[in-house]
């Protein structure tokens, strides 16, 4: 992209007969920056419609200054030409997806998480597994408004096994990293044994559906539902959750597993992922 920006300040200056890059040189560069930025933003504002007419009026541009930054964005593979005008190369897609997920992660996933919060009326929550993979960490947290509802801490950490959340990321992890984390587990709760067996029953389930649900808590406790959020490439990034009290969340059940994963769906196309959601070939978590 530099190459084709030097060129053609040199051709302009020498048009005018001053020496090529004398005075203007210094500044063209940062300047053909901004104008290249400010052409993909036009573009991504107004769509592929736009044409070489259009986008000069809009910046204020001679015509031939605005080739000469179209075709170093070409070069770059940041826009292509099409039949109905300007589209956006390769290059300028996968910046844009690796911009969401990672400088906007998790924030760019707080409208969603809130509408969720509000159509169901439960505390809702974003987890991921924490480095030791034996817990998960809460990412954020939105509590129901009800006075009895599920109480969780932003920041806190609570043992995999012991959610739907949890179950989900089990779910996603390779065979190699499941088996260990398991092994852990077991040697560090005597009683974790039994559910292992029942969890490890369920994955296969969990993977093909992209959401886990605990709908028996013993003594009445909390219960919900759990689905998978993907990232661009395919491999789970968070899970979003709904719970609250059994007396509530029984009678629509089938409701909230519905509601919760139309929201992890949501939230995947948010981070970039493509295609079918849950993904089919997702890679390990």
């Amino acid at each position: 992209m530099t190459s084709p920006a030097r060129r053609s300040i040199s051709q302009v200056t020498s048009g005018k007969g001053g020496a090529p890059g004398k005075a203007r040189a210094p500044r063209a560069g940062p300047r053909s920056v901004t104008r290249g930025l400010d052409v993909l933003r036009l573009i991504a504002a107004g769509g592929p419609g736009l044409g070489p007419t259009d986008i000069a009026e809009s910046l204020g541009l001679p015509t031939s200054s605005l080739r000469s930054i179209i075709k170093s964005l070409e070069a770059g593979d940041y826009l292509s030409a099409s039949q109905v005008g300007y589209v956006f190369g390769e290059r300028a897609v996968s910046l844009a997806f690796s911009i969401r997920a990672t400088a906007s992660f998790p924030s760019a996933l707080s409208p969603t998480l809130r509408a969720l919060a509000t159509t169901t009326g439960e505390t809702v929550t974003l987890a991921t597994p924490a480095e030791d993979r034996l817990n998960l960490i809460y990412l954020e947290v939105i509590e129901s408004g009800f006075d009895l509802r599920t109480v969780h801490v932003a920041g806190s950490v609570e043992p995999i096994l012991d959610s739907p959340s949890g179950h989900v990321m089990l779910a996603f992890m390779s065979e190699a990293l499941l088996e260990q984390t398991l092994a852990r587990v077991a040697s560090s709760r005597a009683t974790a044994f039994r559910r292992q067996r029942q969890i490890l029953r369920s994955l296969p389930d969990i993977r093909a559906s992209g959401h886990a649900a605990s709908f028996d808590a013993p003594g009445g406790g909390p219960i919900g539902a759990a689905a998978a959020v993907f990232e661009r490439a395919g491999a789970l990034r968070c899970v979003v959750s709904v719970d609250g009290p059994a007396s509530r969340i029984l009678p629509r059940k089938h409701e909230i597993v519905a509601t919760v994963s139309r929201a992890a769906e949501k939230m995947s196309k948010i981070l970039g992922h493509q295609g079918a959601w849950p993904a089919p070939d997702a890679g390990a978590f």
